[in-house]
């Protein structure tokens, strides 16, 4: 493959990730790709799927929200059932906020849907090329970790 400069590399990549996206969403029936719940929602659930509860303000600097805003984001879950948030009795201003078994359900609902997509759209490649690719996304991942 010829060497790119990292402009035609960005090029070529925003050109062909709508197409990508777009496959992977084929196939996909969920409430994400219906419109039920907003990505930063789904973050928020995955967030909370790992931990069960968290602290508002912890939810908040995991997804690089202000706190008003993921406030508003957990309002917005609460009232779909997703999840449930309690007030401490020792300082009325901590909030604790804990996934629901139906925010469980869509969160492993969303998630067994993607990896199907991705076995389907990736089967169609070399296991040596699914390696490499795995290889340079996970060297990305790292990298981007390593900054915080």
């Amino acid at each position: 493959m010829q060497d790119l400069s990292l402009s035609a590399f960005g090029a070529r990549m925003v050109k062909i990730f709508p197409t990508l996206i777009r496959e992977i969403l084929r196939y996909e029936n969920n409430y994400l790709t219906r419109g039920v719940i907003t990505p930063p929602q789904l973050w928020a659930l995955t967030h909370l799927d790992a931990k069960a509860s968290c602290q508002m303000n912890e939810l908040a600097a995991s997804m690089n929200l202000g706190f008003s805003s993921a406030t508003g984001l957990v309002d917005r879950m609460a009232r779909q059932g997703l999840v449930t948030r309690e007030r401490s009795s020792e300082d009325r201003r901590a909030v604790r906020v804990a996934i629901t078994p139906k925010g469980r359900r869509i969160v492993k609902q969303i998630y067994t849907q993607k990896r199907k997509g991705v076995v389907k759209l990736f089967g169609r490649l070399s296991a040596r090329e699914r390696a490499k690719y795995l290889e340079i996304i996970e060297k990305l991942v790292n990298k981007l970790s390593e900054k915080k």
